[in-house]
């Protein structure tokens, strides 16, 4: 959603002023909601309509590939963790067993990050998607 000015806020309908009042606040927005004001008001939405025409530009063999590609990847960085698996109680038991499993969850995050790019270059930056590393 574009960022408004106040004097936009106060003129844009309620829906909109709600969906930008809570996303401000981070709170939940239920994507009924979302949907239904994108649709009222694509003028709010523009970035994001956008994005979405690209995504529907891939075709459903692409997507597949692409998914497949990058549930293997996390797969494979799950089963490389040391202590895959254990629970809460573990660590508890082992506190300096959690300090070396935080250390190597955050130097293996960039190394999905890494794999994620690669894998969102083969399969999806020829439609102008942008990769997003949040989302790895």
């Amino acid at each position: 959603m574009k960022d408004l000015s106040y004097s936009e806020l106060v003129n844009a309908p309620s829906i909109i002023q709600y969906i930008y009042i809570a996303s401000v606040q981070n709170q939940p927005i239920g994507m009924s909601i979302y949907e239904e004001a994108m649709k009222s008001y694509p003028q709010f939405f523009k970035e994001e309509l956008e994005i979405r025409r690209r995504w529907d530009a891939v075709p459903p063999h692409i997507k597949e590939q692409y998914f497949d590609a990058m549930a293997k990847m996390y797969e494979k960085y799950a089963r490389e963790t040391p202590f895959y698996g254990k629970g809460i109680m573990f660590f508890a038991n082992n506190p300096d067993k959690f300090s070396e499993q935080i250390a190597y969850v955050e130097a293996q995050r960039q190394n999905k990050i890494n794999a994620g790019k690669k894998i969102h270059q083969q399969f999806l930056s020829s439609f102008g998607i942008q990769f997003n590393e949040q989302m790895i």
